[in-house]
């Protein structure tokens, strides 16, 4: 991953590189790393470009993109196939399954 401090050194690293693989060469961007061709570069150069816009934007991350939250859905669901297939449910864990769908549940102290 490359360091650099303002756009203008960037945009500079980037004239040089594309003027070195204009001559035929490879170049690294750092002394412990692999020798890049033109598409190695230019992964490293989306890769870096994208993790800048996100260091000023912020990632965005929603509950629904979190692993419990989906494990709850799929529990879900599986409570939803069940009572399909005639089988007493009684809750549901996420708040929007129940919105849609918790007329379906089975009361307590129903069908004893």
């Amino acid at each position: 991953m490359w360091k650099y401090k303002y756009v203008k050194e960037y945009m500079e690293l980037n004239r040089r590189a594309k003027q070195a693989f204009a001559d035929g060469m490879t170049i690294k961007l750092s002394w412990h790393g692999d020798s890049l061709d033109a598409e190695g570069y230019k992964k490293e150069f989306i890769k870096a470009l994208n993790e800048r816009i996100n260091l000023k934007v912020g990632t965005i991350k929603t509950k629904k993109w979190d692993n419990d939250y989906q494990v709850r859905l799929k529990r879900d669901q599986r409570r939803l196939e069940d009572i399909k297939n005639r089988i007493r449910v009684y809750q549901f864990e996420t708040c929007i399954v129940s919105g849609k769908f918790g007329h379906l549940l089975t009361q307590y102290g129903n069908g004893d």
